[in-house]
């Protein structure tokens, strides 16, 4: 969802099928807002009543407050992020699965990527995840598009409209 559009009726009801009609697993991480906890709620994903039976939801929030309310105190769990040697590790078993170091050429634009993620374990695995998948392109396109994902990242808009603040607010990719 861009500032020039907002998300429509028909996209809404879209991802509502898709929830009740295939078991999924819904990840938001670090909600930001109590705004876009409420654009949670007109998917219908969160509260007991309104929960879609067959998936499931995780959200993360770095303030509880956000939450309080609507998450029981059973269903919290206080997660830190990860500091930067966790984050490296975790990092390269996504980006490069069984490596043990970073491949040749790579290293500082890894270094970059894992700093853009502010030791959010689930940006970590995502663009690790996103990265392992180009693995079989030549390394110079690999690199091409390792740099582009850093741009991104680093260019992302926090949805609270706070600016950039990749890993401390729920961001979308322009």
């Amino acid at each position: 969802m861009t500032k020039e559009e907002d998300i429509n009726d028909n996209d809404l009801d879209s991802i509502r099928n898709c929830m009740i009609f295939k078991k999924v697993l819904v990840a938001v991480d670090n909600v930001g807002t109590t705004e876009n906890l409420i654009a949670l709620q007109v998917l219908g994903i969160e509260g007991k009543q309104n929960r879609i039976i067959s998936s499931n939801v995780i959200v993360t929030c770095r303030n509880w407050q956000i939450l309080e309310g609507h998450v029981s105190e059973n269903g919290k769990m206080d997660v830190a992020p990860l500091n930067i040697e966790e984050a490296k590790k975790l990092f390269l078993f996504q980006a490069f699965c069984i490596a043990k170091v970073v491949k040749e050429g790579f290293e500082v634009i890894f270094d970059e990527i894992v700093q853009a993620c502010d030791g959010l374990p689930l940006s970590l695995e995502v663009m690790g995840g996103f990265l392992h998948t180009k693995q079989h392109l030549e390394i110079k396109k690999q690199l091409e598009i390792w740099k582009d994902a850093l741009q991104r990242l680093r260019n992302a808009e926090a949805l609270d409209g706070g600016g950039p603040k990749i890993g401390r607010n729920l961001i979308k990719w322009q």
